[in-house]
């Protein structure tokens, strides 16, 4: 077997499995690929319920908003066959936009809490002192169309880890949480090993929001 035959016998449906001798792009299936990689599921139509007085059970007409309430896209490009593509995330660093389409980002802080503890007592005396950074974590997968190696999506990938200007996330999801401070640092990234997959490749990255004080402020 072919290590192309490979990767469609792992990711796509027989009915779209494409020959090897076509030449022709690869079609995967994007929300299949996400479940196997991250356990991630779409939501799916659900059908009427059983006990529903159908004469009398409407269904609304469904509304698809575009943008977020802040102005945010909610959808970026049209994946392989032709859906777009819910909750992208850019980074922008260096003049330049690296466009991550295929992710799932997930986003956690804490308070900052001094515990003092007190003699005789059972207890401790608990301060909050104000909340920690958000920190992001972003896992995703890079697609080559023809099912080669992604080099060059790789090189890019490194190209953005590797650069010491200003990091800028973008996403709707985190335009809501950051509240209006994008900056971030990229405090590590992770390419794990995946055998006898050749046109996707997945991968992770961790950011931290950078934050901006003004000390005159500070009184």
């Amino acid at each position: 077997m072919s290590l192309k035959s490979t990767v469609e016998e792992i990711f796509l449906p027989t009915t779209e499995k494409i020959s090897n001798a076509t030449g022709l792009p690869v079609i995967f299936d994007i929300a299949q690929i996400m479940n196997k990689l991250y356990g991630y599921k779409t939501g799916s139509i659900v059908g009427l319920p059983e006990t529903a007085n159908i004469e009398s059970f409407n269904i609304p007409q469904k509304i698809t908003r575009k943008r977020t309430d802040k102005g945010s896209p909610i959808y970026g490009m049209q994946d392989m066959i032709g859906r777009e593509v819910f909750l992208p995330l850019t980074i922008e660093t260096g003049g330049v936009d690296y466009e991550f389409p295929f992710v799932v980002v997930s986003l956690k802080s804490k308070a900052l809490l001094v515990e003092t503890p007190m003699i005789e007592r059972s207890a401790s005396v608990i301060e909050e002192i104000g909340l920690d950074a958000w920190r992001m974590t972003v896992k995703g997968f890079l697609v080559d169309p023809l099912n080669q190696f992604p080099d060059d999506q790789l090189e890019k990938l490194k190209n953005m880890w590797k650069t010491r200007d200003l990091v800028r996330v973008k996403c709707a999801l985190t335009d809501i949480f950051l509240e209006g401070n994008d900056n971030v640092v990229i405090s590590s990234i992770d390419i794990p090993a995946k055998a006898k997959v050749v046109g996707v490749r997945d991968f992770s990255f961790e950011l931290i929001q950078d934050g901006i004080l003004d000390l005159y402020a500070v009184k």
